[in-house]
């Protein structure tokens, strides 16, 4: 007889490597995950890259080359006859000619595609710290206000106890205890929100 297999919340989460255990995370933690992660910013990161690579290319068009081939033949198996031999080198530089300007406007669109691509990831960059923080510090001030809402429902909840007291005593109104009943149910709807 097998033991019964435990199914429970903890035991799947203990094996299971998608379900992450709870933990805090300071801003920067928070930050740097999310500049890590964020699939808008890698786009933009590969267009930077991209832009700087098409950069490159137009710059190495204009480089120039050099070409050199070494050839000999040797036909005769006597090396007496010097008509049978053959020697040939040859040694050739060629460089790029741009009399109309065609590689200045080529490399300022290239500059210019690669500036806004850069730009274009900084902004992606400077939107995700902003959203981050900003949730960052909403989910701080979420927890203060339930907290808050917590200890005023405490105390809203001793004033209706006291007040009904005090008019099963006869010395307050029924008027306050109904005061104290709403006061503590507006309390606590704002509470459960």
């Amino acid at each position: 007889v097998s033991p019964p297999l435990e199914n429970t919340e903890a035991t799947r989460a203990a094996n299971d490597p998608f379900i992450a255990s709870p933990q805090t995370l300071s801003l920067e933690d928070c930050l740097s995950i999310a500049l890590k992660e964020n699939r808008l910013l890698k786009q933009s990161q590969n267009r930077v890259k991209i832009a700087q690579t098409k950069k490159e290319q137009l710059v190495a068009t204009q480089l120039p080359t050099a070409n050199v081939q070494v050839s000999k033949s040797h036909l005769s198996p006597h090396p007496s006859s010097a008509s049978d031999q053959q020697d040939s080198q040859q040694l050739s530089i060629s460089e790029s000619f741009d009399p109309f300007g065609k590689f200045r406007s080529q490399k300022q669109a290239v500059n210019s595609n690669l500036k806004a691509a850069q730009e274009e990831n900084n902004d992606y960059s400077l939107e995700t710290a902003f959203l981050v923080t900003r949730a960052f510090y909403d989910v701080i001030l979420a927890v203060e206000l339930r907290q808050v809402a917590s200890e005023s429902v405490a105390q809203l909840t001793l004033h209706r106890d006291n007040t009904k007291a005090l008019v099963d005593a006869g010395t307050a109104p029924d008027f306050d205890l109904i005061r104290a009943e709403v006061q503590l149910a507006a309390v606590q709807t704002t509470y459960i929100k």
